[in-house]
């Protein structure tokens, strides 16, 4: 499911020696519906690639563990009129609200901060936030484009960055999607054995999950992810 293959990617990233530290929260709810035909009408590729663009930003600017650095996915089913109400596109009324679910991720972490005049700005191609350390992480300006854009023009959601300097950073994506109950059909945000409140640490990594090298970089394909 999207939310194993995002959290793999980050228990590989804070295994980086100088990484900060990781953990996923996924409610309750969101787990259920997993072990309930809770798949939805999504990219699957789409949706990793937002996860691990938002992961990786936050590696990129948290600090390292030795400092205190901390960093979290969080991952909850809201209902129709909090979507709506956080600037969501409503889906099509012909759509019964017993067959959408809409989820808010949030990664968050314990960096710098983003001035508040930025934190639009920041998902906008090739922008730079003015937090003091972008300089020198450099990287391609995309890492929060590629997310909005997947968010906004492809399902109608909404993203948004609060911050203030010296505060840390969440970045907050909210989708609706349209379940699918035919078998095999859609893409499965979280399976039912998704982890809560999960330390690196304390648990296993796979060496096949996805590669931790490039954070602004595209997914490679489909193959990467299998």
């Amino acid at each position: 499911d999207v939310l194993s293959h995002a959290v793999d990617y980050a228990r590989a990233a804070s295994r980086q020696t100088e990484s900060a530290a990781f953990e996923a929260r996924v409610d309750a709810s969101l787990r259920a519906l997993g072990g309930r035909e809770g798949r939805v009408l999504a990219s699957r590729l789409d949706l990793i690639q937002v996860l691990t663009n938002c992961l990786s930003n936050a590696f990129k600017f948290a600090p390292d563990r030795a400092r205190g650095g901390r960093i979290s996915l969080d991952a909850r089913l809201t209902t129709l009129d909090e979507f709506v109400a956080s600037g969501g596109r409503a889906p099509d009324s012909a759509v019964a609200a017993a067959e959408l679910a809409c989820v808010e991720f949030a990664v968050r972490d314990n960096g710098p901060g983003i001035r508040a005049d930025d934190c639009k700005r920041i998902f906008e191609p090739y922008a730079q936030a003015r937090h003091g350390a972008s300089q020198v992480k450099g990287g391609t300006g995309l890492g929060l484009a590629i997310p909005k854009d997947i968010v906004t023009k492809g399902h109608g959601g909404t993203s948004r960055a609060d911050s203030a300097l010296g505060r840390g950073t969440a970045f907050v994506v909210h989708i609706c999607f349209a379940r699918t109950r035919a078998r095999g059909d859609g893409t499965a945000i979280a399976a039912s054995a998704s982890c809560d409140a999960v330390e690196p640490d304390a648990a296993e990594h796979d060496a096949a999950g996805p590669d931790t090298a490039a954070p602004d970089a595209a997914v490679p394909d489909a193959a990467a992810f299998a």
